[in-house]
């Protein structure tokens, strides 16, 4: 079996990754293009990719490519109806980052809610050890406890963003974009009233026709003055030009965000402008990637391909026929 990865690096270099007890395996730091693919996959029976374009151009010419599977669990580079129609497993894997993701949105939530930029610059400028009294809290922060943690997305890393709010404090209400959430521990609400009533709005959701553009300046304009906003969903779920202009006109207090519409930041997305840290935080595309998880990613693409090569679906994520399946168990 002839494996191809084309995107070691996008888990980490420091990361060790070794697959060849698998079959023949060639690996790529980082592979963007459609024609970077093409190229690298015409003799794959198995591609391993991250976020590098999968669909007809890049795979039109690698005739033995039988399966797909991603270190991500979101797939919206790959065109699920062109694998179907080649009999393609699309895989991704789920649940790897589950806690790493939970916790950098209270870290940010937190970094903004405290106003730690300022208290630490405050000390590290040199302005506390010039002051006479002990302590210092000229900019006003808040707790928690008490406030309406708002979630739009509650798959795994939702109903963990839930869980931990509570031990916080706070009454946790979310809205199901699709409207078909089985979801009972917690009070669902229409968009609007979440929107409303959220002190923090985090955002867990895949990106989809339902979701992209979700958070523009209408529905930031129906948002508390005070509220913060936290994305590490996908970045088209808030649009970038409408976020920067409800920051700079006082509509919400801050936002943290993982995730952008372009990644890396272009100088022309106008969040770029915004250098306050106490109004904006942007982490480089990072809340998945604790060691503990990257380690975790590795090993669950390792299950999808060995479930693969026994021909039995793992994490499967478009039509996958038991003919095919039989097709790949001889």
């Amino acid at each position: 079996m002839k494996i191809v990865v084309l995107e070691r690096n996008s888990v980490g270099p420091d990361i060790p990754l070794d697959y060849s007890e698998l079959g023949e395996v060639t690996y790529y730091e980082n592979t963007v293009t459609v024609d970077e693919v093409r190229e690298r996959t015409k003799d794959a029976d198995v591609v391993v990719a991250n976020k590098a374009p999968i669909n007809e151009a890049s795979l039109k010419d690698s005739p033995n490519v039988k399966m797909v599977t991603l270190f991500a669990t979101g797939y919206d580079n790959i065109d699920l109806e062109y694998c179907n129609k080649r009999g393609i497993w699309a895989e991704n894997i789920v649940d790897y980052s589950t806690s790493a993701v939970s916790q950098h949105s209270f870290a940010m939530a937190l970094y903004l809610l405290e106003k730690l930029p300022h208290y630490d610059q405050y000390v590290k400028g040199g302005t506390y050890e010039n002051q006479s009294r002990f302590s210092n809290f000229d900019v006003p922060f808040y707790e928690l406890d008490g406030k309406t943690w708002g979630i739009i997305g509650m798959g795994n890393i939702g109903r963990q963003v839930a869980k931990v709010a509570e031990a916080f404090g706070c009454k946790v209400i979310f809205y199901s974009v699709t409207g078909k959430s089985k979801v009972t521990d917690y009070e669902q609400v229409d968009f609007d009233t979440l929107l409303k009533e959220s002190d923090i709005l985090s955002l867990h959701c895949p990106l989809s026709d339902l979701t992209e553009n979700l958070i523009d300046y209408e529905a930031l304009k129906k948002m508390k003055k005070s509220s913060i906003l936290i994305n590490v969903a996908r970045g088209k779920v808030v649009n970038n030009t409408d976020l920067a202009k409800a920051l700079n006109e006082g509509e919400i207090a801050a936002a943290g965000l993982d995730v952008l519409e372009k990644e890396p930041i272009e100088k022309t997305n106008p969040l770029d402008d915004i250098k306050d840290s106490g109004k904006l935080i942007i982490t480089p595309h990072l809340a998945w990637a604790t060691v503990e998880a990257r380690l975790r990613c590795i090993e669950e693409v390792r299950k999808n391909i060995a479930a693969f090569a026994k021909g039995e679906p793992r994490n499967v994520v478009n039509k996958v026929t038991e003919d095919s399946a039989a097709f790949f168990r001889k």
